[in-house]
């Protein structure tokens, strides 16, 4: 009887850890970050201002795109948002490494300049774990050169 015990005990703890450790691989991270937009002129380098950025979302099935606006850049061509990220973890703690933007994409638009669409991993790469901000600086082309 105390075999039967014992092995049903140790059965129950090894699934007890088995699901454990699985979930613990499905469970995201959320990582809060300051994103601070700087939009130039990409001939002269002088900062554009009132550009309007906007999210560019894509429904994969169907095709059909949206925007949602993030807001207008400042005289000195800036602006800064918050977003949260959410990215698988790494099995250690506290997480080490980098993290990235997936499916996010900008959509940069003034009247006299191009329309521009720039995957944000692009723009900014990946951030290490622990920075809160990041400067991403973006380029658009007047219009009239073209």
């Amino acid at each position: 009887m105390k075999r039967a015990v014992s092995s049903i005990s140790l059965i129950v703890l090894a699934l007890y850890l088995l699901v454990n450790c699985t979930l613990i691989a499905f469970v995201p991270l959320l990582h809060h970050v300051k994103l601070d937009f700087t939009v130039l002129d990409e001939n002269s380098g002088e900062p554009v201002r009132a550009v309007e950025l906007a999210w560019l979302w894509t429904n994969p099935s169907t095709g059909f795109q949206w925007t949602e606006r993030i807001g207008v850049t400042d005289e000195n061509g800036q602006l800064g948002i918050e977003i949260t990220v959410q990215e698988q973890p790494l099995w250690c703690y506290p997480p080490i490494g980098s993290f990235g933007f997936h499916n996010h994409t900008l959509q940069l638009s003034k009247v006299g300049y191009e329309k521009r669409i720039i995957a944000l991993a692009d723009a900014c790469g990946r951030v290490p774990y622990g920075r809160t901000t990041d400067s991403v600086k973006l380029t658009m082309t007047s219009a009239k050169l073209q």
